[in-house]
């Protein structure tokens, strides 16, 4: 008796076994669909003036706890080619130009395996070789120039040790990021140069009864200058950073700036100088320091 109940045990157990491998992934559409820790999630994409727009909506993390499947449903499923991005930086916006991200290569590539499912000729399931990564991935479909973008979160991120990917990913991520914000900075501090520069050479051909220079600028004349541009002396700080101003020799005004991250050299804050040569038929020389 307790032979055949050990054996209807088995068969039963035999048969869920069975069951369960042969259950069928169907979706109700066509469609690209991302596996989450609570079910499926379909990424959408839009079309602009021949243009892939992204929707820009990585708020919303699609949880997973161990390998990353996406699901591809589509006649041509197993025709097309496919590439996973990670993007390095993503406009502060809600739409994104896919094209923009891949023509200034801000992303790197991860490796994809394709498995295309036996009996469903019109899908195609996508693991992505990432075991611990969290944040934007983008799926390229190559032939339909087709942009998915969506923001995985990886439940067990904390507890695994970091794939090889993964840890390349931040590296280069971090990389990318601290190159941004370097240039962001250098980039405001000479775009306030220019302006600080141009305001000089006005103060130059500014009448000496209308408060400016007269047409000629002599050393100890900093602080008229700095008056004129509106500053309260020879030196102020913005939120971009700090500009001092010196009168290098007649009618040559010289202004340094100096950002607030640090520069190229790993040790000082990015800076510029801008040179204003009064006299000269192109009076404005900036040069990046750092």
């Amino acid at each position: 008796m307790k032979k055949r109940l050990v054996i209807v045990i088995l068969l039963v157990l035999c048969g869920l076994v069975i069951l369960s491998c042969g259950k069928k992934i169907s979706f109700d559409h066509y469609g690209v669909y991302v596996k989450g820790n609570d079910g499926f999630h379909e990424i959408l994409n839009n079309y602009e003036n021949s243009n892939v727009i992204l929707h820009n909506d990585t708020s919303t993390q699609i949880q997973y706890k161990t390998a990353l499947e996406i699901y591809v449903y589509s006649p041509q499923s197993k025709t097309h080619d496919y590439k996973l991005f990670v993007p390095f930086f993503l406009p502060d916006a809600d739409d994104v130009d896919l094209f923009d991200i891949l023509e200034n290569e801000d992303f790197i590539e991860v490796k994809l395996t394709v498995s295309p499912l036996e009996k469903q000729n019109d899908i195609v399931k996508l693991t992505a070789n990432i075991t611990s990564y969290s944040g934007p991935l983008i799926l390229f479909t190559t032939k339909e120039n087709r942009g998915y973008l969506f923001n995985s979160k990886n439940l067990l991120s904390d507890e695994l040790e970091k794939d090889e990917t993964t840890k390349l990913i931040e590296e280069i991520t971090n990389s990318y990021r601290m190159t941004q914000s370097i240039q962001n900075s250098r980039q405001s501090i000479i775009s306030d140069l220019q302006t600080y520069g141009a305001q000089v050479m006005q103060y130059y051909r500014t009448p000496l009864n209308q408060g400016g220079g007269g047409s000629s600028i002599s050393k100890g004349d900093e602080s008229k200058i700095a008056s004129y541009i509106g500053w309260e002396d020879s030196s102020t700080i913005t939120d971009n950073g700090t500009f001092s101003l010196s009168i290098i020799r007649s009618n040559s005004v010289q202004i340094v700036g100096v950002g607030t991250v640090i520069g190229n050299d790993g040790n000082n804050n990015v800076s510029a100088t801008i040179t204003v040569s009064c006299t000269s038929r192109s009076p404005l020389s900036t040069k990046v320091n750092n």
